[in-house]
C-alpha cells in the first residue's frame, strides 16, 4: 500500500487556521477601540462637568432672590452696628477698633452690592463675611451690655455712697452747729458777772477810818465793790479785773503812773483805768477795790465798767457833786 506524504506548506490545511487569526485580531481591535472610546467618553465627561462648575461658580448672581437675601443680611449687620456705634463710645478703645472693623466691612459690602456683577463665588465669600462679622457684632454688643449693666450698678452704688457722705456730712455740721451752739452757751454760762455793783466816794478821817462822801473836793478814793455769784461752769483761778472809769465827758479816766493801761474785749482794745485781782473758786464772793485819783475829779456822772477775760461783768453809774 503506498504511503501518502503531507507537506506543512499544505494550503487546504493552513486555511482555518489563518481564518482564526483574524477573528481573534478583530475582536482585540474591537475591544481596544470601545476601551478607548469609554476612556475618552469619561474624560469628556470629566473636563465638561469642570468647565460647567468653573462656568457656574463665576457666572454672575443674576437672580433677584439672592441678590435680595444678601442686601437684607446686610440691612441686619448694619441695623446691629448702628446700636453698636451709639453705645461704644464710652467704653474702651479695643472694642471701638472692632466697631472700626465692622464698619469697613460693611462699606465693603455695600460696594459689592452696588455692583452690576457678583460671581456666585463671590456672593458665597460675602455670604459667609456677613455671618463672621454678625457673630463678632453680637459678642461685643453682648460684652457692651454686660459693660452697661456694670457701669449702671457702679454709678447707682457711686450715687448711693454720695448720698450716704452727703447724709453724713449734714450729720456732721449739724453736730458741728450744735457743739459750736453748746460751745456758745458754755462759754456765755462759764462768764463770771458782777453784781450789785456799789460806787462810794471815800475819804479817811485820821488817816484810817473811811468816811463816805460824793463831794468833789472830799473825795480821795473811789471805793468799787461788786459781788461774784457761784459759777459752776466757770474756770476757778485768779481772775484779773479791769475797771473802766468813763468821765462826764465821755472821756476814759486813764493815768498809766496809777496803773492805767489797754486790754482787749470782745477782740478790741479798750482802755482800763485801774486793776485788781480776785480770786475764784466757783463759790459766791464779795469783792472791793479802790481807785486813787490824781487830781481834782470834775462834777458830774462817771460810768464804771468792770472787765474780765476778754468780756465784761457789769456797770454802774455814780454821780459826783
Amino acid at each position: 500500500m503506498p504511503t501518502e506524504n503531507y507537506s506543512n506548506n499544505d494550503p487546504i490545511r493552513d486555511e482555518p487556521i489563518r481564518n482564526n487569526r483574524n477573528r481573534n485580531n478583530a475582536a482585540t481591535i474591537l475591544l481596544l477601540l470601545l476601551l478607548l472610546a469609554s476612556i475618552g467618553f469619561n474624560i469628556f465627561q470629566y473636563y465638561a462637568r469642570e468647565k460647567k462648575e468653573r462656568v457656574l461658580n463665576e457666572s454672575l448672581v443674576s437672580s433677584q432672590s439672592l441678590r435680595d437675601d444678601l442686601q437684607r443680611q446686610r440691612d441686619s449687620l448694619t441695623a446691629q452696628l448702628s446700636e453698636y456705634k451709639g453705645r461704644v463710645g464710652k467704653l474702651d478703645t479695643l472694642i471701638a477698633q472692632r466697631e472700626a472693623e465692622l464698619l469697613a466691612k460693611a462699606e465693603q459690602i455695600d460696594k459689592l452690592l452696588k455692583s452690576n456683577k457678583i460671581s456666585y463665588n463671590k456672593y458665597l465669600s460675602v455670604k459667609d463675611d456677613i455671618e463672621r462679622y454678625k457673630y463678632y457684632a453680637d459678642k461685643y454688643l453682648k460684652e457692651i451690655e454686660t459693660l452697661s449693666q456694670e457701669n449702671k450698678k457702679l454709678a447707682s452704688a457711686n450715687e448711693t455712697l454720695k448720698t450716704e457722705v452727703k447724709d453724713k456730712n449734714k450729720t456732721i455740721d449739724v453736730l458741728k452747729d450744735q457743739n459750736v451752739s453748746l460751745g456758745n452757751k458754755v462759754s456765755l454760762a462759764s462768764k463770771l458777772t458782777a453784781e450789785n455793783i456799789v460806787i462810794t466816794g471815800v475819804r479817811f478821817k485820821g488817816g484810817t477810818k473811811e468816811r463816805e462822801t460824793s463831794r468833789a473836793s472830799q473825795i480821795e478814793k473811789i471805793k468799787i465793790c461788786f459781788n461774784v455769784p457761784e459759777n459752776k461752769v466757770a474756770y476757778a483761778g485768779t481772775k484779773d479785773i479791769f475797771v473802766q472809769i468813763i468821765d462826764p465827758r465821755g472821756q476814759t479816766v486813764s493815768i498809766e503812773a496809777l496803773g492805767s493801761g489797754v486790754t482787749t474785749v470782745d477782740g478790741s482794745e479798750v482802755q482800763f483805768t485801774t486793776k485788781d485781782q480776785i480770786p475764784y473758786n466757783n463759790e459766791p464772793i464779795s469783792h472791793c477795790t479802790y481807785w486813787s485819783k490824781g487830781s481834782q475829779l470834775e462834777e458830774g456822772k462817771y460810768t464804771f465798767v468792770i472787765y474780765t477775760e476778754g468780756y465784761k461783768m457789769g456797770e454802774q453809774s455814780y454821780t459826783i457833786k
